[in-house]
C-alpha cells in the first residue's frame, strides 16, 4: 500500500514549499528566456519583453522542488548533466540538462539569487548564437559602438562618462555586455548585469572597435599587434570553462571577432584630449 502511494507521498513533500514566482520572457542579447524568479529586481526587469517564444527556461527556487532528503541526506529526484556552484554564495547552487535548455538555480537560505549562476546558465546557451561576454564598458556614439576593457579600477566608466560628457555619447553599459555577430557583424547588447555602475541601457549597437585601457601621464593610442591582444583583450572575455562545447562555439566567436574588430591600445589621462584622440584614431573624426 505504501509503494502504490508514491503519488501521494510526493504531493505531501511538496507541501509547505514556497510558491513560485510568476514567468516572465526577457530578452538577453536578442535571445529569449523565460526566467522564473520568486522576485525580479529592476535590472532584470529592463529586459522583460512580451511574447511566449523563448530558447531556454531558468527557474529560480528552492532545492526542495528537484530533490528530496530523508536520514540526513539529500538527494535529487531528477536528472540533470550540469552541476555548479556560486563561488560568492556557495549556498546557491545550479543544475541543467545537456544543452542547458533547462536550468534550476537553487536559492540559499536567505532566498538571494546568484547572478554568477544565472549568467553561466544564460551565457552557455547564447555561446551557440555567435555570442561574447565581455568585461567592459560600452558607449554609443552616432551608432558606433566603443568598447572599453580593461581590468577593474583602469578607468572604463571614468572613459566612458568622458565620452558621455564631451560628444553626448550615452553608455549602453557599464560592466559588461555581450558581443553577437549578426549578417551585418558583431553588435555589442547590454546585459542585465553592470557590477558597481550605475549606467544600463537596454540597446544594441554595431561594434566600431574594442579599446584597450593603460593608464599614463600622457596620451596616446595606436593599433595592437596581433601577439598583444592576449595580454590587453584576451583576459576581459569570460569564457565558459565549465562546458567543453560552449567553450569550442566561444573560441571560434572568438577568432571571428579578433579577425573583424580592431583593436586599439589608450594609454592615456582621464581628459578631454584623450576622448578626442580616440575620435580621430578609431573614427576619423
Amino acid at each position: 500500500m505504501l509503494f502504490r502511494s508514491a503519488s501521494k507521498l510526493r504531493y505531501v513533500r511538496t507541501l509547505g514549499m514556497p510558491e513560485l514566482g510568476i514567468m516572465s520572457i526577457y530578452s538577453i542579447s536578442d535571445s529569449c528566456f523565460k526566467i522564473n524568479f520568486s522576485h525580479a529586481d529592476e535590472k532584470y526587469k529592463l529586459f522583460e519583453t512580451a511574447g511566449n517564444d523563448f530558447c531556454a527556461e531558468i527557474t529560480v527556487g528552492d532545492f526542495g522542488e528537484i530533490g528530496s532528503g530523508s536520514f540526513g541526506v539529500e538527494y535529487l529526484s531528477k536528472d540533470f548533466a550540469h552541476f555548479m556552484r556560486s563561488k560568492s554564495k556557495p549556498s546557491c547552487v545550479l543544475f541543467s540538462n545537456t544543452d542547458w535548455t533547462k536550468s534550476y538555480i537553487c536559492a540559499d537560505g536567505n532566498q538571494e539569487i546568484s547572478d554568477e549562476l544565472i549568467i553561466a546558465a544564460v551565457y552557455s546557451v547564447l555561446c551557440r548564437n555567435r555570442t561574447l561576454f565581455l568585461h567592459s564598458s560600452t558607449v554609443d556614439y552616432k551608432g558606433n559602438g566603443i568598447v572599453f576593457v580593461g581590468p577593474s579600477g583602469i578607468g572604463k566608466t571614468t572613459q566612458a562618462e568622458l565620452w558621455q560628457k564631451y560628444t553626448g555619447a550615452e553608455i549602453i553599459n557599464g560592466d559588461k555586455i555581450f558581443a553577437k555577430r549578426t549578417e551585418n557583424g558583431f553588435y555589442a547588447f547590454a546585459s542585465p548585469w553592470r557590477g558597481s555602475s550605475p549606467y544600463c541601457i537596454n540597446r544594441n549597437v554595431p561594434v566600431k572597435a574594442i579599446v584597450a585601457l593603460r593608464q599614463s601621464n600622457t596620451n596616446s593610442i595606436r593599433a595592437l599587434q596581433p601577439a598583444e591582444l592576449l595580454e590587453f583583450l584576451v583576459p576581459h572575455v569570460f569564457l565558459p570553462f565549465w562546458d567543453e562545447k560552449c567553450m569550442a562555439e566561444a573560441l571560434e566567436t572568438l577568432d571571428l571577432f579578433l579577425s573583424e574588430i580592431p583593436v586599439f591600445l589608450l594609454e592615456c589621462r582621464p581628459d578631454e584630449e584623450a576622448v578626442d584622440m580616440t575620435k580621430k584614431v578609431v573614427l576619423g573624426e
